[in-house]
């Protein structure tokens, strides 16, 4: 989930309250992206339910089923010692405010252009 700033909280308790869905909101400085990363982010001895995380080793597993950011968020995790949210399989992307990807010379929706392809459900 990409949303505002201004945001996070709210889809943070929206989704806890209506889903037993693990959400992660990855948002803050980097001391504190490092402790969510550390702590957060995934099992490593793949105790537990999630998905087989990437470049933790091959039993590493994500410990969340959502990540809530923003948009600045996305551009940052380019940067070294952030995870590659690109590189990781997304089953669904959800955009607050998508207005922000109908003009093709965006930063997001370039940003967004090299994530992994969505697949439909079998």
């Amino acid at each position: 989930m990409i949303a505002p700033l201004s945001t996070l909280g709210h889809w943070q308790r929206e989704l806890e309250a209506w889903s037993h869905l693990n959400v992660v909101v990855y948002h803050g400085n980097a001391a504190a992206r490092q402790v969510m990363l550390q702590h957060e982010w995934w099992f490593d001895g793949g105790g537990g339910g999630g998905r087989r995380g990437q470049g933790q080793g091959p039993s590493a597993m994500y410990k969340f089923n959502v990540v809530v950011t923003t948009y600045e968020m996305i551009n940052l995790a380019a940067a070294p010692n952030e995870p590659s949210l690109s590189s990781m399989h997304w089953r669904c992307l959800v955009v607050d405010e998508a207005h922000r990807l109908k003009n093709a010379k965006s930063q997001l929706l370039g940003a967004l252009e090299g994530y992994a392809e969505m697949r439909s459900p079998r």
